[in-house]
Formats: C-alpha cells, structure tokens, sequence
C-alpha cells in the first residue's frame, strides 16, 4: 500500500449500523461517502489506523483474528476491501438520473437551527393532534374534489406556487431533523427519479443513527407537510378560496405517494428503518438471485443473503416485500408505463388542440385540461429520457463485455 492510501485509512470514521442483521454492522464514512461493512473489516481498519506498517499491523490482526497474514496476503486483502472500494474515488452511485441543487446547505442550515423546536416531543403531540383534528373536519365536508370549472392564469400559478411551497416544506423537514440529531445534510435541489421530478436533500448522513432516529428524519418531511396543511387549514376559516381547497387535497395525495414503498420514496426508507434493513431494494435481489443460482446450480459467491442473517419476525415481512415489491414494479415498468405512452400518442394532441380553442374562445384557463396537459407532457418527457439512459447503458455495459475479449 502506498503512504498516501495509508494515510487516507486514518481519515476512516466507523459507526454502529443498528439493523435487524444478527451479527453486529457498521458504516464506514469516507468523506461524503457511507459503506456497510461486516465486524472483520472494521476491525481491520480499526487495527490499520492504530499503525503505521505491514509488519505492525500482521502482529495486531494475528492476535485479534487467530491467523497468521503474510504481508502479501495482508495487501490483497487491503486493495479488494479498501482500496479498490473507499479509496478509489469513484462517484458514489445515486437514485438520480439527474439532480441540481437549488438551495445550499448554509441557507438551509440557518432554516432549520430556526426549527428544530418542532422536533421537541410534546410540540409535535400537540401539533399532529391539531392537524389531524382540522384535516378530519375539512374531509368530512368536502369528501370529493369539486369541479370548480374555469379560473385565471393568476390563480393557476398561485396553485403551483403552493405545490413548490409544499414540496420545500417537505425536504426542509428532513434537513431539520437532521440538525436536530447533529448531524450534517445537503441542500436542496430538484432531481429525475425514474420518470418522476422531485424535490431532494442529502440526507445520507443518517446512517450515523440509531433505527429510531433514521426513522424521525424519513417521516420528518410528511410532519413538515402537515404542519403546512394545518396553516392552509386555519387560514380557510377566514378565507374560503378555492385555490386552497385544490392544494390540501393535492398535498394530501403527494403525502400519499410520498409513503409509496416500493419507489425509493419517504415510505422506503420508513420500512427500511422498521426492517432493519441498509440497502433494502439490493437485499431483494441478492434472495432472488440466491435461488437463482440455486436453481440454475450456478457457482456464487459464499456470502450469505442479508435475509439469512435477520431476526425470524423481520425476515418474514423482509420475504413479503420483496414479492409485493417485484410485483409493483412489473406491473408499473411492463403495463402503466406502455399504458401511460399509448394514450399520450392517441389523445394528448387532441387534448392539446381543445386546450388552445378554449383559449382562443373564452379567455380563461380550464385548470383540469391544462392539469391534464402539463402533466401529461412532463412526464411523457421524464419517461423518453429514462428510455434513452437506459438503452445508453445497455450500450456502454455491452461496448465493455466485448473489449473485454479482447
């Protein structure tokens, strides 16, 4: 190993992982960068940070792990766990097909340090019960979405406007509950998820908690959406606009989608925390691609599937949602998406030209049609440039495999 990747190992910080796992995890954080790691690694670095040389570092894991290393085998063992892993400077891989940030984390810091109060036990008790009472009331009266015809341009973008509020409201949420724990996140910024724009804050910090913990700073950002309903709700008493009544109804089913667990949405990482289980989606697939291998009496790795080593209650709703998971996603990628394409190219044109003849004719804007119209378009555009990522790289993982034979 070289001086410098020696000296780099020393900038190593290792945590606690709490998880449902039997045998004990940690994580591994190198600068912005968070790795789960068995026991035997962070000994290994732990033994590592305490020395200086190979021969020093050979006396330490013999007496900590019962076996005899040569320097040899010392560093092959160093360039395949850590060197070519944590040291090598590659990007760290993310949900995002695209992302920029918008807002900077000292903005965003100054926000939530003015916040962090709503995290206090009983503020949030009083808060939730609140909320809950007023949102019961309103839905109590308006059980459906009226149809409320036509309104301005200016109270269409008062709308967006509020959606925008809405979805800040919610990544700020988990900004503060981060700062309430002590510990460091991003800014904000609005990324491509799949076929979805989103709002997003980086929050991979969190790993440094306990369960518990993680599990505040994922439900924070639907508190702090609710606590922007519960404005809406009392202003409502005193202004009854019709704008108001679209966005509680509109925010109520962001919220919903939001606590989608099959997308890597606010509710992934909510089961994620209750599980137990990092890396939930790729836990999945090592079970299917275990039986795989079994099936097909291919050769694998003897690394156990993480399912294996879970408490018998976890591991059972662990089993459920890998086959819910699979089949949600069949069904979005393999019929919604085809369905959602088939449509657009049949109807959109034709939803567009009744757009422009209602501009034409009337001078107000439909806000459904125009809803319809805009929404459509997004995502029309969000799916073709996930098609095109995807068939890239296909193309480029092929180019590779083919070099490789030469």
């Amino acid at each position: 190993m070289q001086i410098d990747n020696w000296q780099e190992i020393q900038k190593i910080k290792i945590y606690p992982l709490e998880t449902s796992c039997r045998e004990q995890r940690y994580i591994l954080v190198y600068g912005n960068r968070n790795f789960e790691v068995a026991k035997s690694l962070s000994d290994l670095i732990k033994i590592l940070q305490q020395t200086e040389n190979y021969q020093d570092a050979i006396g330490l894991c013999d007496d900590k792990f019962n076996k005899s290393y040569t320097e040899e085998e010392l560093k092959k063992i160093i360039e395949k766990y850590l060197i070519s892993k944590l040291l090598d400077g590659k990007k760290t891989k993310h949900s995002f097909l695209l992302k920029k940030e918008l807002i900077q984390f000292p903005v965003i810091k100054r926000l939530a340090s003015h916040l962090k109060f709503l995290f206090n036990a009983y503020a949030i008790g009083v808060l939730l019960i609140i909320a809950f009472v007023l949102e019961f009331h309103f839905f109590y009266e308006h059980a459906f979405v009226e149809h409320y015809g036509t309104f301005s341009l200016y109270s269409f973008l008062e709308l967006l406007f509020l959606l925008f509020l809405s979805s800040f409201v919610h990544e700020l949420g988990h900004a503060t509950a981060c700062h309430h724990f002590g510990i460091k996140h991003g800014g904000i910024g609005v990324g491509l998820y799949l076929n979805f724009p989103v709002f997003y804050t980086d929050v991979s910090n969190i790993w440094q908690l306990t369960r518990r913990q993680r599990l505040v700073v994922n439900v924070a950002g639907v508190y702090f959406q609710l606590l922007l309903i519960l404005i809406i709700l009392i202003l409502r008493i005193y202004i009854d606009d019709v704008i108001l009544k679209y966005f509680i109804f509109l925010t109520n089913m962001n919220m919903l989608i939001t606590l989608n667990p099959f997308f890597k949405f606010d509710g992934y990482w909510i089961l994620s925390d209750l599980l137990g289980v990092p890396n939930l989606r790729k836990r999945t697939n090592e079970i299917l691609l275990h039986y795989w291998n079994v099936i097909c009496r291919k050769r694998h790795n003897n690394t156990e599937p993480f399912v294996f080593k879970m408490r018998i209650k976890e591991r059972i709703f662990m089993i459920l949602y890998m086959f819910l998971v699979n089949i949600f996603l069949g069904y979005y990628c393999f019929y919604l998406i085809p369905l959602f394409l088939y449509d657009f190219v049949k109807n959109f044109p034709f939803q567009v030209q009744e757009l422009i003849l209602n501009l034409a004719t009337s001078g107000d804007l439909d806000y459904k049609l125009l809803n319809m119209v805009l929404v459509k378009l997004l995502f029309f555009i969000c799916i073709i440039y996930l098609i095109v990522r995807l068939i890239k790289k296909y193309i480029n993982r092929r180019n590779i495999l083919n070099n490789e034979w030469y």
